[in-house]
Order: structure tokens, then C-alpha cells, then sequence
């Protein structure tokens, strides 16, 4: 019963060990990673560059339908 419950501890303390520094990658995965983040951020810039264009076409084309109207 002793080694039972040692072995308990033991796989415990291994697993608190192995999140508490993060799970080793392969090199290979860490520059995917890498790779994956750059793209991230470069389609976030993208969506925001897209939002401010399109939201500046709206002003324009309001300023325009107002001068039409005046």
C-alpha cells in the first residue's frame, strides 16, 4: 500500500512540474507557432485597416449626399 501511494505522489509532483513550465515543443512546432502569430497579428491589422476604410467611405459618402442636398 506504501509504494501505491508514493506512486500517486510522484505523478502528481511530475504533472505540477510539467504545466508549471509549459509542455517542451519540438523545435519545428515552436517556429509554426511563431509563423501562426505573425499571421494573426498581420489579419488583425488587415480587419482593422478594412474597418477604418470603410468607415471613412461611410463619412465621405454622407459629407457628399449632405452637399447634394444643400
Amino acid at each position: 500500500p506504501y509504494a501505491e501511494s508514493e506512486k500517486v505522489a510522484v505523478q502528481e509532483k511530475t504533472k505540477s512540474r510539467r504545466f508549471a513550465r509549459g509542455e517542451k515543443k519540438p523545435a519545428g512546432e515552436k517556429l509554426d507557432e511563431k509563423e501562426l502569430k505573425k499571421e494573426k497579428h498581420r489579419l488583425e491589422r488587415e480587419k482593422k485597416e478594412l474597418k477604418e476604410k470603410r468607415e471613412r467611405e461611410k463619412k465621405e459618402q454622407k459629407e457628399r449626399e449632405k452637399k447634394e442636398l444643400e
